[in-house]
């Protein structure tokens, strides 16, 4: 079933994962992968809040939890306030999908580990459009996640990557 399909997935990555939702037999799935929580809204809230007014379904991953944001706070009590923060975000911007990959904050690496979790993703969400940083951003997370999306997605077209199971999956626009 579907459901069994994505609790996989979702154990595969470390992550929450919600159900791909369909619009008659038309997929239509937007994809914002983005370092850190908040910086999905700073990058393409406008665009987020345009595909929900549309009907489109909006997934958002967080490459990490921003836990390392504070000389105040605990790490893992900085990650139960971000990741906390990016659920009513996604809740006043209309939508609910939202994985969570908890990477270390300042410390992303493009590793097989990403790319494979991140191929997944995609291959399992069958997004039209996704949204990732510019390779050109001054933060190194940034930057990692621009490399990371732009292998995932190449991975993600093709039979050749079988670390990840399902039908590849070719993204029409990033």
């Amino acid at each position: 079933s579907r459901t069994e399909a994505n609790r996989k997935l979702s154990a595969a990555c470390g992550g929450e994962l919600s159900i791909l939702k369909r619009k008659g037999d038309q997929i239509v799935q937007a994809l914002v992968v983005a370092p850190h929580p908040d910086d999905d809204v700073i990058g393409c809230g406008g665009s987020i809040i345009r595909h929900i007014r549309r009907g489109h379904t909006v997934t958002v991953v967080y490459m990490t939890s921003g836990e390392a944001g504070s000389l105040v706070h605990p790490k893992e009590e900085l990650r139960l306030i971000r990741e906390a923060e990016a659920r009513e975000a996604a809740s006043l911007m209309g939508f609910d999908d939202l994985i969570f990959l908890r990477n270390a904050d300042g410390c992303l690496s493009a590793d097989a580990e990403n790319a494979t979790c991140l191929t997944r993703i995609i291959r399992a969400k069958r997004p039209e459009i996704i949204y990732f940083p510019h390779a050109g951003e001054g933060c190194r997370d940034h930057r990692i996640t621009h490399e990371i999306c732009a292998d995932a997605v190449k991975r993600a077209r093709g039979p050749w990557f079988q670390e990840c199971p399902g039908e590849p999956w070719l993204v029409e626009s990033v």
